[in-house]
């Protein structure tokens, strides 16, 4: 299937993957940095910004994320990228890493490194509450030009949400309403070589204990 991607830069191909309830443009701070050094596609997974859903039938979990990212990869030519991806992004590059079709992984506060049932219920909690809010204030994109009520909003996913343009909010929270998907624990194993980072103030990942099981892994 087609994913809606940008195409940057020259040098070592390097695919960035965005994160749940995201789109592409969520790498735009860093894309002019890394195009310097490096050919850079930043792609919309199934169903997230400009890219069509999954067809039906489909489950839109990191597996079946990983075959669309293959193939996307596959279609351009790239012989086992390089990958970075956040959050869900995160948890699709560490399975391209496993199977071994990628050359390099860096996981930014991947999704999968979730503890016990109680970490497990605060992620899905948190996230389904971000965005039951996305979609109740999607019809009045407005209302975002407020720096608290963005802050609100985004405190789960960004450490200084008050800093994010109300432009790009309204883009983020469109992207929100519609994310979908299922996850589960990050499979053991890598076939490159490997990064893994947390934030300290991933507040929709329980932090302190998310580190902790990350570094085990």
């Amino acid at each position: 299937m087609r994913l809606a991607h940008d195409r940057r830069g020259s040098g070592p191909a390097l695919v960035l993957i965005h994160g749940l309830g995201s789109h592409r443009g969520a790498w735009d701070p860093v894309i002019g940095s890394l195009a310097a050094e490096r050919e850079v596609f930043a792609l919309d997974l199934p169903g997230f910004g400009e890219s069509e859903p999954l067809p039906a039938g489909l489950r839109p979990d990191v597996q079946t994320l990983a075959d669309v990212v293959e193939q996307f990869a596959g279609e351009l030519g790239l012989d086992r990228p390089h990958v970075a991806g956040n959050s869900l992004g995160g948890g699709i590059a560490l399975e391209l890493a496993r199977r071994g079709s990628v050359g390099s992984v860096t996981g930014l506060s991947p999704i999968g490194f979730m503890g016990g049932e109680g970490e497990k219920r605060f992620v899905r909690g948190s996230l389904r509450t971000s965005r039951l809010m996305a979609r109740k204030l999607h019809p009045a994109p407005r209302l975002l030009s407020s720096t608290p009520l963005r802050t609100l909003l985004y405190w789960q996913m960004f450490a200084r949400p008050w800093r994010i343009p109300p432009a790009v909010a309204v883009r983020d929270m469109a992207a929100l309403t519609v994310s979908s998907c299922r996850f589960r624990r990050a499979a053991p194993g890598a076939g490159c070589r490997t990064r893994v980072t947390f934030g300290c103030t991933a507040a929709a990942t329980c932090p302190c204990r998310t580190i902790r099981t990350g570094l085990r892994a």
